[in-house]
């Protein structure tokens, strides 16, 4: 799923974007301590993402 993920970022950015993955469990904890969930019509299995906000390098 990730290599789905990181293509689909390719194509829209030339910024490198890390993926990693994480469990269920882990998943669910960034998930009860989120600043926002939003739900989408995702309807591939396991097509959870977890974006974590953060300060963009200059170009």
């Amino acid at each position: 799923m990730i290599v789905a993920f990181q293509e689909l970022l390719k194509e829209h950015t030339e910024a490198q974007i890390r993926l990693n993955y994480v469990d269920r469990s882990r998943f669910y904890e960034n998930a009860r301590n989120a600043y926002a969930v939003i739900q989408t019509g995702e309807t591939r299995h396991y097509g959870n993402i977890c974006l974590m906000k953060g300060v963009l390098p200059e170009h």
